[in-house]
């Protein structure tokens, strides 16, 4: 499992069932273009998108206590910088399989929290 499932409880705790609705639809929206981005940067060596690209992913995959994503969201923010694409290139594949297991559990969640079985 990519996400803490408390994270969830914290999130409807603070704005109730729309909010985690709301935020859900969000993420499940926007998340895939962010990570092409982070792959499009990868393709294209271009270190000084990858940083923000990876940034972008940071905080969003945190909120929903899926902090392997993250977490390597942040190393590879860090380690654009040094352009070794040997490293970023697998992080960046790695970053791409734990973000399609987050967007997977994601819309569990979605699925669970529209027909009244989440929270």
């Amino acid at each position: 499992m990519i996400m803490d499932p408390a994270a969830i409880a914290r999130l409807e705790e603070i704005g109730g069932r729309p909010l985690v609705r709301t935020l859900v639809a969000l993420v499940l929206e926007e998340l895939p273009s962010r990570l092409e981005r982070v792959r499009a940067a990868v393709a294209s060596r271009d270190a000084g998108a990858l940083g923000p690209a990876a940034h972008s992913l940071i905080s969003t995959t945190g909120n929903f206590g899926a902090f392997d994503v993250s977490e390597l969201a942040r190393q590879i923010e860090i380690a654009s910088p040094s352009a070794d694409w040997d490293v970023l290139v697998r992080d960046a594949a790695r970053l791409a399989l734990l973000t399609q297991e987050f967007l997977t559990e994601l819309e569990g969640v979605r699925m669970a929290f529209e027909d009244g079985t989440g929270g």
